[in-house]
């Protein structure tokens, strides 16, 4: 196992916690659904945890997915914040932008999306 960040299995894990579906994120990054799985799947091997309790109707973090969650969000660059902000809605306010340069601030509001999307419960995979 390589000891350098696998940020691709960590992107393609972001992308899947964002859209709360592997077929979702499968077909936003253009990859097959197997390619989605397999990195998820290598960030579990690497971590020696499960980042989602899934069936094939189901999918929810477990605490440690919520964790590396987290974690994620908060290493997001700008331009990427920029972006998970737009995608959210939250373009149309730009004094909410511009608190969000701040890393405290954005980190509050990150946090608060990741507490929706967890607390939603499981979603269709």
């Amino acid at each position: 196992m390589s000891k350098l960040p696998d940020f691709e299995a960590m992107a393609i894990f972001a992308k899947v916690v964002e859209l709360r579906s592997f077929a979702a994120a499968a077909s936003e990054l253009a990859l097959s659904k197997a390619t989605v799985s397999k990195a998820v799947g290598r960030l579990e091997e690497r971590l020696g945890a499960r980042l989602f309790n899934r069936t094939s109707r189901r999918l929810a973090l477990t605490d440690a997915g919520r964790t590396l969650a987290v974690k994620l969000l908060r290493m997001l660059s700008e331009s990427q914040l920029d972006a998970l902000f737009e995608s959210s809605g939250f373009s149309t306010f730009p004094h909410v932008l511009a608190e969000a340069r701040n890393p405290q601030a954005w980190t509050r509001v990150f946090l608060a999306k990741v507490d929706e999307i967890a607390s939603a419960g499981p979603c269709p995979s």
